[in-house]
């Protein structure tokens, strides 16, 4: 994730690791605002690329594990939508 912020041109304030799951929330917003706002077709791609490949299958294995232990919580209801927005994000 550091990585990718220095390609964007982006530095996270504060002292969250950069793979910190408010942070990648944040950079995936960045990209869709600069691909539905800039009309910037490769930001829209990186988007659902990261979304699909990166945040989709850890996220899924956090709601599985949530699931498990809360089920129909407020944690477990959070993560089954924020996946289906990753799913839906990873389509476009």
């Amino acid at each position: 994730m550091a990585e990718r912020f220095r390609l964007a041109g982006v530095e996270p304030a504060g002292s969250e690791p950069p793979d910190h799951l408010p942070l990648e929330i944040e950079y995936l917003y960045m990209l869709l605002a600069r691909g539905w706002d800039g009309a910037d077709a490769a930001a829209l791609q990186e988007a659902a690329l990261f979304a699909g490949e990166v945040m989709l299958p850890w996220c899924a294995s956090v709601e599985s594990a949530i699931a498990e232990h809360a089920p129909g919580g407020f944690f477990h209801k959070s993560a089954t939508l924020l996946n289906a927005v990753l799913a839906a994000v990873s389509k476009i």
